[in-house]
């Protein structure tokens, strides 16, 4: 069964020890799930428009650009406007 590494841990950490003792933790993993955004459940009307804008940057390379420029690569703050992905 494929899940979150937090989930998993959690959830082993909460089994009997003869339950735990059956399960193996891989450590590649077989999804990833780069991005997440949280909002107010059941509202469709912002649903869309998220989940297009997403689909968007993601088909275009600029999702990559933006998540290494944020989350993996150490970086000054620039100036406003002066930073571009690409």
């Amino acid at each position: 069964m494929a899940i979150d590494p937090m989930r998993l841990h959690r959830s082993l950490m909460n089994a009997p020890e003869a339950d735990a003792g059956q399960f193996v933790i891989r450590a590649d993993n077989i999804a990833v799930e780069p991005c997440a955004i949280m909002f107010r459940r059941n509202d469709g009307e912002f649903e869309k428009p998220v989940d297009d804008a997403l689909t968007g940057l993601m088909k275009s390379g600029e999702f990559d650009c933006l998540y290494a420029h944020w989350f993996t690569q150490p970086r000054s703050r620039p100036r406003a406007g002066a930073w571009r992905c690409r």
